[in-house]
């Protein structure tokens, strides 16, 4: 009967925290290390747990957001490098086609006149 005034003291401690309650499901081999900790134990070690997880998650997410930007970064100096040549080959392409065509049609109007 003691064991559950210690709980039900527990909880009310707990309800000035807004404090919800959960069930979870143990492996067999956690059972009985669980039962042997005090409550507030029990709780302490499952929102480390929590809390820990949290932690470790918002870090892998960070790596993973970094590892994509390093890879966005990547495909934008490679297409700047490979781009930027390209384009400034296709345009004096294009002038020199351009002058061509001009100086062709120069002479043939010259011809057409003389």
């Amino acid at each position: 009967m003691s064991e559950f005034r210690k709980n039900l003291k527990n909880t009310e401690e707990f309800k000035k925290h807004d404090v919800k309650k959960f069930v979870f499901q143990l492996y067999d081999e956690n059972i009985d290390f669980l039962e042997l900790m005090p409550s507030g134990q029990k709780n302490n070690l499952i929102n480390r747990l929590i809390y820990n997880y949290r932690a470790e998650d918002a870090q892998e997410k960070k790596r993973i957001n970094f590892r994509n930007l390093c890879k966005k970064i990547a495909i934008t100096v490679a297409l700047v490098l490979i781009g930027l040549p390209l384009l400034v080959f296709l345009v004096n392409f294009s002038f020199e086609v351009t002058l061509n065509s001009y100086s062709e049609m120069e002479k043939n109007f010259e011809k057409l006149f003389d």
